[in-house]
């Protein structure tokens, strides 16, 4: 009787595996471009087999899998993308890409996501950054698009990446957000955050040393984690409300934050470290 029941067991878990992959289905076989058939497996059926085309949005579920990166270097529509854990697509500078929207979540990030340029069109209507995940937005082409119907888990993250020659276009002001980077990966970059909708970080919310913020943002700024500043924050209009939610937060770091007026809401117990620079006019308490 035991010996009957493991073998029902068993076979039920084939018949989910075999449930799990369906005619048309792709994932990769290997590191490489998109539009190269050799990247790619698709399933046809019974098992997986060479692919001898490229996937697109009129095919199944495309999963990239762990430890492989898939580069999109070509115009490309896609649908029912699966990034795994440990896996990463990378959208290379002028490129035209276009989520559609298909069945189910067009786009799922576990693993990493990194748009470095080019035109995302979205006519999708769900994608997330899941728990683990990474979306690194590495241009200068609009944010707000792709933002507006994406889930952002609460363990995810997203990272705002520039340079001295590069600084990204940045959608700021109404999100909510897991954790949130501003980065640089060579020499010094600024920005600006504007806007009055309410804004929520999740997790931690870093500025990195080479950025340089500027922000007129009016809203209130809640965030869930940790703050870290080793690059600039200078807050030149308005009334700038940060709400620090959870206990034992830490605000750290060796950067300055310049100050006309700022109104600093601490729901917490707070922790600033004495690398921590506070110039010009600063009224509140931390």
């Amino acid at each position: 009787m035991k010996k009957i029941s493991i073998l029902l067991i068993f076979l039920a878990g084939l018949c989910l595996a075999g449930r799990s992959q369906s005619a048309g289905d792709y994932r990769s076989a290997t590191s490489g471009n998109w539009n190269a058939t050799a990247t790619w497996e698709t399933h046809n059926g019974t098992e997986w087999v060479a692919a001898i085309a490229t996937p697109t949005s009129t095919d199944g579920v495309i999963t990239i899998r762990s430890g492989h990166t898939v580069t999109i270097t070509a115009t490309v529509n896609y649908d029912q993308v699966v990034v795994e854990a440990g896996a990463q697509v990378t959208v290379v500078s002028g490129v035209t890409h276009t989520m559609n929207n298909g069945v189910g979540t067009d786009l799922t990030i576990n693993g990493t996501w990194l748009n470095s340029g080019g035109t995302w069109t979205v006519t999708g209507t769900t994608w997330t950054v899941a728990s683990g995940g990474t979306y690194i937005h590495n241009t200068t082409s609009g944010a707000s698009t792709p933002f507006g119907v994406a889930t952002l888990d609460p363990n995810s993250t997203v990272i705002y990446r520039g340079s001295s020659v590069l600084t990204p276009a940045v959608s700021f002001a109404g999100r909510t957000y897991g954790h949130l980077s501003f980065e640089s990966t060579s020499g010094t970059w600024s920005a600006s955050l504007s806007g009055s909708t309410a804004t929520a970080i999740n997790g931690n919310f870093t500025i990195g040393s080479g950025v340089s913020l500027t922000t007129t943002y009016t809203g209130v700024l809640t965030i869930g984690g940790n703050y870290t500043l080793n690059g600039t924050l200078t807050f030149s209009t308005g009334t700038q409300i940060f709400t620090f939610t959870g206990s034992n937060k830490i605000i750290s770091g060796s950067g300055t934050i310049n100050f006309e007026t700022i109104n600093v809401s601490i729901g917490a117990s707070l922790t600033a470290s004495n690398a921590f620079t506070i110039v010009s006019g600063f009224t509140g308490t931390i």
